[in-house]
């Protein structure tokens, strides 16, 4: 791999050509970045390379697929990590939060916690879902007097019975011959 520059050697060219840089120079630019356990998507958009010229580099120099790199990079000690993990869920952490602290996705902290078998303590409007909308389902409650008499949003009680039932509220009352009615 190879840089082209005009005749002061200070500007790069942009006629036309790919820009090259040798091993050396990637290695300058993309070892303190995966040092520092930076997301690979803010590596490419931050160096303006791409995955295949970043890939290339890996294979050439560190030999293994920068996936493989950047996810050995970011492992972390599994009795560690399963520990932390305790520490901050009990103290109330998002799975935002803790995924803004491992540079980590939310849907990794979840993956996480269910490798670990990490039970989350449920809440307060989680226990009322749980007691009151079997209930509010049979007699025909509407979403709105749900949401109502539990103090939340539609999203989260349409959720719920998607998650509990798998079905749809429509389909779930349908195929229980659940007349609805409207209740405040």
């Amino acid at each position: 791999m190879q840089i082209y520059f005009n005749e002061n050697m200070n500007n790069i060219q942009f006629k036309g050509h790919r820009i090259k840089y040798t091993n050396e120079q990637l290695s300058e630019l993309l070892e303190p970045l995966f040092e520092q356990k930076t997301p690979y998507k803010l590596i490419m958009t931050s160096t303006r390379l791409s995955h295949n010229v970043i890939n290339k580099w890996a294979k050439e120099v560190k030999g293994m697929s920068a996936n493989k790199l950047y996810k050995k990079d970011n492992t972390y000690d599994k009795n560690k990590l399963k520990n932390d993990l305790i520490k901050r869920r009990s103290l109330g952490f998002t799975h935002k939060e803790i995924a803004e602290l491992y540079h980590r996705s939310p849907s990794w902290v979840g993956e996480m916690l269910k490798k670990f078998n990490i039970t989350i303590n449920r809440t307060k409007l989680q226990v009322a879902m749980e007691e009151n909308i079997p209930r509010m389902i049979q007699e025909g409650y509407t979403i709105e007097a749900m949401t109502k008499e539990l103090g939340c949003g539609h999203t989260q009680v349409l959720n719920w019975i998607f998650k509990t039932y798998n079905k749809y509220l429509k389909t779930l009352r349908q195929e229980n011959n659940i007349n609805i009615k409207v209740r405040a």
